[in-house]
């Protein structure tokens, strides 16, 4: 995990908790059975520089079914370890900080356990910040349902929202659609983000120079 976060500014990093043996939940695809705890990832030191592994600490953890009108318990499927996470770990920066002892962050791909409301059903997919966890109470505002034909990698990577649709609005909505010939430049063109933005851009008809 913590090499993950270490190599997340370069690149979108896909976690498929599903399959690994000590994140994955006990529970069948739709049905949350009694007993079953949360595994969650927490951080528990500040990182100086570079990230440890003794920063975090995978904890077990009871899991609370009653639930508000206004939220879900998620089963977690699938996580994005993006550049942003690594920003969230320091008590001041950009993003707001992670409090010690709370579950990572990240963006995610799950199905829909149980709803307070009941508008959303059992097996209901979802995408959303989720956080490195097994198991997700999340506010059903914070989450939208995946669109089927597109997969779970596509809709945290290439269609995600940190990743090629803020490319797709830097090029075309924060700039102007290039015009054939001309020059465009693409600070971080090695990154998720830029390395989408630089295709968009050269499709235009565009020259395209990338700074790594």
């Amino acid at each position: 995990l913590t090499n993950m976060i270490q190599t997340a500014p370069h690149c979108t990093a896909i976690w498929d908790i599903h399959p690994v043996a000590a994140m994955s939940p006990t529970v069948n695809e739709d049905v949350l059975e009694p007993g079953t705890r949360n595994k969650a990832w927490v951080l528990v030191r500040r990182p100086e520089g570079v990230i440890s592994a003794d920063c975090v600490r995978l904890e077990e953890r009871p899991v609370d079914t009653d639930l508000e009108k206004d939220e879900l318990l998620v089963r977690v499927e699938m996580l994005s370890v993006d550049a942003f996470i690594r920003t969230t770990l320091d008590q001041e920066g950009y993003h707001t900080g992670t409090p010690l002892n709370e579950v990572l962050p990240a963006l995610g791909y799950g199905v829909v356990l149980k709803d307070g409301s009941g508008r959303r059903k059992p097996g209901t997919r979802v995408l959303g910040m989720l956080r490195a966890q097994t198991l997700s109470r999340v506010k059903s505002s914070q989450v939208s349902r995946v669109m089927p034909f597109v997969s779970p990698k596509h809709s945290l990577g290439l269609l995600g929202l940190t990743t090629g649709l803020t490319a797709w609005m830097g090029i075309f909505a924060v700039a102007r659609k290039p015009r054939r010939g001309e020059v465009v430049v693409v600070s971080a063109a090695a990154g998720a983000v830029g390395s989408v933005a630089a295709q968009l851009a050269k499709r235009t008809g565009a020259k395209v120079i990338g700074i790594a």
